[in-house]
């Protein structure tokens, strides 16, 4: 099987959130990569998190943005870690205990994004449900968070666009790679 790390982007947590987050996935991948992105409460975020084991903590004295950050992650999970696939979480997104196991269960090396289908839980409602209520389906765009994308596919576009601080970072990405019309760039969307 193919080696899957995940990585987390902090811009001041909240560190109890942040644990949950943490606790969710830290059995489900081979390891976690921490980027802080400029962080007022950085002591209190090593302190945090100084008991979990396989963390990598990277930082930046000041924030670069979410374009740069996800770069970052890739690149180390890809130098250092020799990952295939990286799981992309927001700080406070806390995802189900089988999330890795429900995407394997669709494996195909084609595949460049698996996605899966957000509830927002203020809400308890699906966000942009487009009623399509099979089990998977091709999409056009996803968000990073909770995304799990192949290195390869990261590669085939160069990356995230770092002229862009935040806003539509995961859309563009998904339509640069959607350009490229290549078989391993299908997104999937878990119901």
């Amino acid at each position: 099987m193919e080696l899957v790390v995940a990585g987390i982007v902090l811009f001041n947590p909240d560190i109890d959130r942040l644990r949950k987050n943490i606790d969710a996935i830290i059995n489900q991948v081979k390891a976690i990569i921490v980027f802080d992105n400029g962080s007022s409460n950085i002591k209190s975020i090593k302190k945090g998190l100084a008991d979990y084991p396989n963390i990598e903590f990277l930082c930046e004295k000041k924030n670069v943005g979410i374009a740069a950050a996800l770069n970052r992650i890739f690149n180390y999970a890809i130098k250092s870690l020799h990952a295939d696939y990286v799981l992309t979480l927001d700080q406070d997104t806390v995802c189900p205990e089988s999330l890795i196991n429900e995407y394997l269960k669709f494996y195909n090396r084609d595949v460049g994004i698996y996605s899966p289908r957000i509830k927002d839980i203020n809400a308890d409602v699906y966000l942009e449900d487009d009623n399509d209520h099979s089990e998977v389906t091709a999409i056009k765009e996803c968000i990073t968070s909770a995304s799990l994308t192949s290195v390869i596919a990261w590669h085939s576009v160069n990356g995230f666009d770092e002229t862009m601080f935040i806003d539509n970072v995961d859309f563009d990405f998904c339509n640069r790679i959607r350009k490229k019309d290549l078989k391993y760039i299908e997104l999937i969307l878990f119901l």
